[in-house]
Order: structure tokens, then C-alpha cells, then sequence
């Protein structure tokens, strides 16, 4: 008879089988994991990694559900402080979606890109680099699609944002 494993084992065995790159293998833990967790966080945070584990495997669908399990789950909270891990699975979602359906990719680009907005206006700088590289992502679904306008509007926008990476003056070391 296999004995069953905490939630708290699961992780672990999942953490040394995916230092070992048995991701196949760490993939099922996950999965048990998330049945044994107990709250929107953990199962949150559960999906997120499933769903890149699914990515690294090339198993996109696998991936889109997972990361959409987890949007969901963060959307049940109306809180601030985990706009930017929405904001980090919609653009998720779009990579996904960037090989598929060019239309689905472009609009969680620019929900991300919403969130990301929202929250530079809150004073939050540390989200610059990820929104310079949501602009650049969804400048290149623009150029796949020949829409050059658009893609170049993005491009101007994350170099510009770049641009402002790279100043000292603006990040006091």
C-alpha cells in the first residue's frame, strides 16, 4: 500500500524532481499537491507552476488551462496586492496564445499591460522592466500579424521604458 504524502511532501518531492529535471515526474506531485491544498493561495501558486512546467514540456494546452485556473482564482480577490501576479499570468496566457490566436494574445497582452499602468501610477517603479517587456511581447504579436503601426507604436514604448532602465539617475544604486 503507498503511503500518502502530505501536501508539504509533495512540494518537496516536486522541488528534487524538478532540480533533477523530471519534470514529467514533478508535474504529477504538483497535481497532488493541489488536491490536497487548502486555499486559493497555495492553489494559485500551484497552477502558476504547473502551468510553466507544462510550457517547458510543450503541453500548451495543459498550460493555457492552469494559468487560466490560477487568473481565475486571483480575480476571486479584488485585492491590490496581487494585480502583479494577474498581470504576470495574462501575459503568460498571451505567449500561449501568441502561437494560436493572435487576437486572444493581444488582448491579455493589454490586460497586463492595464495592470501594469495601474500600478505605476501607485508609485510602484519596480514594475517598469515588466512593463517594458509586455510592450515589447506584444509589439512582436503586432509584426507577426503585419500590423506594422501598431507594432511599432510598442516598440518605441518598451525602448523608451528601457531607455529609462538604463539611466542611473533614475535607480539610485
Amino acid at each position: 500500500i503507498e503511503m500518502s504524502l502530505s501536501f508539504e511532501e509533495q512540494i518537496q518531492n516536486a522541488n528534487v524532481l524538478l532540480q533533477e529535471n523530471e519534470l514529467e515526474k514533478s508535474i504529477d506531485n504538483y497535481q497532488e499537491a493541489l488536491k490536497l491544498a487548502t486555499n486559493d493561495k497555495q492553489k494559485t501558486h500551484l497552477y502558476s507552476v504547473l502551468g510553466r512546467l507544462y510550457q517547458q514540456t510543450r503541453n500548451p494546452e495543459s498550460a493555457l488551462n492552469s494559468f487560466e485556473a490560477a487568473l481565475e482564482l486571483c480575480n476571486k480577490k479584488a485585492s491590490e496586492e496581487n494585480q502583479l501576479e494577474k498581470a504576470s499570468l495574462l501575459n503568460n496566457i498571451a505567449a500561449i496564445y501568441t502561437e494560436v490566436d493572435t487576437e486572444k494574445a493581444i488582448e491579455n497582452y493589454k490586460a497586463a499591460l492595464a495592470l501594469f499602468a495601474q500600478m505605476m501610477e501607485g508609485g510602484e517603479a519596480e514594475v517598469i522592466p515588466h512593463l517594458a517587456n509586455t510592450q515589447f511581447a506584444l509589439a512582436e504579436v503586432y509584426n507577426k500579424k503585419h500590423d506594422f503601426y501598431f507594432a511599432k507604436k510598442y516598440y518605441k514604448e518598451a525602448i523608451k521604458l528601457y531607455e529609462r532602465l538604463g539611466d542611473d539617475t533614475y535607480f539610485p544604486l
